[in-house]
């Protein structure tokens, strides 16, 4: 089994700080993604609604 823990007194910093911060960076993503959609699905809503 592979050993996942990080030693933060003695491994490298940039190592730790890249492995806290990819789980924040890739839910960022998907966040920006899910609200790019939202925005689209309710301005076409809108708009139709607006029309009539």
């Amino acid at each position: 089994m592979k050993n996942t823990s990080v030693n933060l007194t003695e491994d490298s910093v940039l190592k730790a700080i890249s492995l806290f911060a990819l789980p924040i960076l890739i839910s960022n993503v998907f966040q920006q993604l899910y609200n790019t959609a939202d925005t689209m699905i309710v301005g076409n809503y809108f708009r139709v609604s607006l029309i009539y």
